[in-house]
C-alpha cells in the first residue's frame, strides 16, 4: 500500500510539473532575440498571448536584452520571469513598458527594466504624468508580487498601482534615479486608492545626488489606502523632493496622501533626504519605529517626520490624525540655524484635532526644533526623548500650527474646540543657544477661544552647554486671553539658564520638586496666574 501511494504522488509530481512546463512561454521561441538591437516587441506580445489563451502561465525571458519600441497591454494573470535578462527601449514609452489589466496573481521576479534614454526636456504635469513607467496596474488587479528585479533609467515611475486590492508585495528590489531624469520624475513606487495589504520590504532606493531639492526623486507615494500598509527594512539614499525654489509636486522619501489606515514604517534606513522622510496625512493607527534618518546636502529644513491632520473639506474617507506612535527612531540633522525640524504634527480643522500621539525614545541629533506639535489636540505624550548636538534641540507644543489658518466648515467651532492631556515628561536636552529648550506656548492673535485643559512638564533634564539667557522651560497659555488650563512643572532639573522656568497665563500653576542651579537671573518668573502652588 505504502508503494502504490508513493507511485501516486511521484504521479502528481510528474503531472504538475508538465503542466507548469507546457504553460512556460518562452520568448525566443517566439521570435525574440534579446541582442539589445533587433525590436522583440512582437515577440514578447505573441507570447503573451499564448500563455494568455492557456489561462496564464509564465513568461521566460533566458539572458539577453530585449528592446521594445512600444507599451506592451493586455497583460493578465501573468508571472513574468528573468534570468539575467534586461528589458529596455530605444524610444520614449508613453505610458509603460508593461500594462496590466484585470489581474490576479501576478509575479514578477528577476527582471531588471532600464529606460536607457536621455532625460525628456521639459516636465508637464498633465502630459507627462505617466512616461516610461516600468509596470503599469489598472484598476482591477490583485495579489501581486514585485520580488527581486531591478529598475533604472525610468521617467516618471518604476511601479503604479491605480485602485488595486488584495495583497501587494513590493521586495528585494533596487531602484535608481540618475541626476538627469530628476526634474521629471515622480515616484519610484506610486499608489493610489489601494485596498487590501501593501507590503513594501528590503527594497534599495539609490538616486544620484540632485542638482537642486525641487529636483529629486520621490520613492514610495501612497494616495488613500484602505486596509494596511507596511513599508520595512528598506534603504533610501537621496530621496524626497521640495516645494522650492520653483518646485512641483513636493514628495516625501514616503510619503503618505490623504487618508490612510493601519501603517507601520519600521526599520528603514534613509540618508540624505531632500524633503520630509514621511509625511502621514489623516493616518491611523499608526506606528513609525527604529528608523535611522539624516538629512542630505543642500536639503530643505522641513522635518523629518510629519503627521497632519488634514481638514475634512477635502471630502476624505478619513480625516485626522490619531494613535500615532513615533518611536525609537534616530535623526541626524547638520543644519546649525535653527531652523530645521525633526518630528513635527499639525491639525488643520477644529473637527479633526490630534489624538492619541505619542512621541518617545527617540535620539534627535543637530535640530533647531527636535519635537512640534501644533494645532487643537487631546491625547499628546511626548516623552524620553534625546535632543543633543550643536544646536537649539527645542520641544515646543503651540496652538499656531504654522501651516495656515483653521477650517471650521464641520459644526465644530474654535470655542467648541480644546488642547489638553499634553505631557512632556522624561526627556533630556542638551542644548545651544538663546532659545527656551522646551515651550508651551499657546499665545494667539486673536486669542485661543476654546478649551484649555492640562499640561505637564515633568522629569525633564534640560542643560545648556554655556550660559543662556532664555529659560529652561517656557509655558505661555492662551494670551491675550483670559488665563486658563493648568500647567504642572514637576521633578524638572534645569542647568546654566536665566530663568528655570517662565511662566504666564495660566488659571493655575504648580511647581514642585524641581532641581535648578547655574540659573544666573529668577528662578521662576510667572505672570498672570490665577492660581500659583510652589513646593520645594
Amino acid at each position: 500500500m505504502k508503494r502504490l501511494w508513493a507511485a501516486l504522488f511521484l504521479s502528481v509530481l510528474s503531472v504538475a510539473a508538465a503542466s507548469a512546463h507546457e504553460h512556460t512561454q518562452d520568448v525566443r521561441e517566439f521570435g525574440a532575440k534579446g541582442d539589445g538591437a533587433a525590436d522583440d516587441t512582437g515577440a514578447i506580445t505573441a507570447a503573451i498571448a499564448a500563455a494568455s489563451g492557456s489561462g496564464g502561465g509564465v513568461l521566460y525571458f533566458p539572458p539577453g536584452t530585449y528592446l521594445i519600441s512600444s507599451q506592451i497591454s493586455g497583460v493578465s494573470n501573468l508571472e513574468i520571469a528573468c534570468n539575467n535578462a534586461t528589458i529596455t527601449t530605444n524610444v520614449v514609452i508613453p505610458r509603460a513598458f508593461f500594462y496590466f489589466t484585470n489581474t490576479s496573481n501576478t509575479y514578477v521576479h528577476g527582471c531588471k527594466f532600464d529606460q536607457a534614454q536621455p532625460r525628456l526636456p521639459v516636465y508637464a504635469d498633465a502630459t507627462q504624468a505617466l512616461v516610461g513607467v516600468a509596470l503599469l496596474f489598472d484598476p482591477g488587479s490583485s495579489n501581486i508580487r514585485i520580488v527581486g528585479n531591478a529598475f533604472s533609467n525610468l521617467y516618471t515611475n518604476a511601479l503604479v498601482f491605480y485602485h488595486s486590492s488584495g495583497s501587494v508585495e513590493v521586495a528585494g528590489n533596487t531602484f535608481t534615479s540618475p541626476q538627469a531624469n530628476q526634474n521629471i520624475l515622480l515616484e519610484h513606487v506610486h499608489t493610489v486608492t489601494f485596498g487590501g495589504r501593501f507590503d513594501a520590504h528590503g527594497n534599495t532606493f539609490a538616486n544620484a545626488p540632485p542638482s537642486a531639492q525641487n529636483m529629486n526623486a520621490g520613492c514610495i507615494f501612497f494616495g488613500n489606502t484602505v486596509g494596511s500598509v507596511n513599508v520595512s527594512s528598506n534603504s533610501f539614499d537621496y530621496c524626497g523632493r521640495s516645494y522650492v525654489p520653483s518646485g512641483f509636486h513636493p514628495v516625501a522619501t514616503v510619503d503618505f496622501y490623504t487618508s490612510h489606515e493601519n501603517v507601520t514604517l519600521n526599520g528603514n534606513i534613509a540618508t540624505n533626504n531632500m524633503w520630509e522622510f514621511t509625511r502621514l496625512s489623516s493616518a491611523w493607527p499608526v506606528e513609525v519605529a527604529g528608523n535611522v534618518l539624516t538629512r542630505g546636502p543642500g536639503a530643505s529644513t522641513a522635518q523629518f517626520i510629519s503627521v497632519e491632520s488634514t481638514a475634512k473639506n477635502l471630502g476624505l474617507s478619513r480625516a485626522g490624525s490619531q494613535s500615532i506612535d513615533i518611536h525609537d527612531n534616530t535623526l541626524e540633522d547638520d543644519y546649525t540655524n535653527g531652523a530645521s525640524i525633526g518630528i513635527a504634527a499639525g491639525s488643520y480643522d477644529y473637527a479633526t484635532p490630534i489624538q492619541n500621539l505619542r512621541i518617545h525614545h527617540n535620539s534627535l541629533i543637530g535640530f533647531g526644533r527636535g519635537v512640534m506639535v501644533g494645532g487643537v489636540m487631546n491625547g499628546v505624550s511626548i516623552d524620553h526623548n534625546q535632543l543633543t548636538g550643536p544646536n537649539a534641540n527645542i520641544i515646543m507644543v503651540t496652538f499656531d500650527n504654522h501651516a495656515g489658518p483653521f477650517t471650521e466648515l464641520h459644526g465644530v467651532t474654535e470655542a467648541q474646540s480644546g488642547i489638553s492631556g499634553v505631557s512632556i515628561t522624561d526627556n533630556y536636552q542638551s542644548v545651544m543657544g538663546s532659545s527656551d529648550p522646551i515651550q508651551v506656548n499657546l499665545q494667539y492673535v486673536p486669542p485661543y477661544t476654546g478649551t484649555v485643559g492640562s499640561v505637564a512638564i515633568e522629569g525633564n533634564v534640560v542643560t545648556s552647554a554655556l550660559p543662556s539667557v532664555a529659560a529652561g522651560i517656557f509655558a505661555r497659555g492662551p494670551v491675550p486671553g483670559p488665563a486658563a488650563g493648568q500647567v504642572i512643572v514637576r521633578n524638572n532639573m534645569v542647568n546654566n539658564f536665566a530663568y528655570s522656568f517662565y511662566l504666564q497665563g495660566w488659571d493655575r500653576a504648580t511647581v514642585a520638586g524641581n532641581d535648578t542651579w547655574g540659573i544666573s537671573g529668577q528662578d521662576l518668573y510667572q505672570d498672570t496666574i490665577n492660581t500659583l502652588k510652589t513646593i520645594p
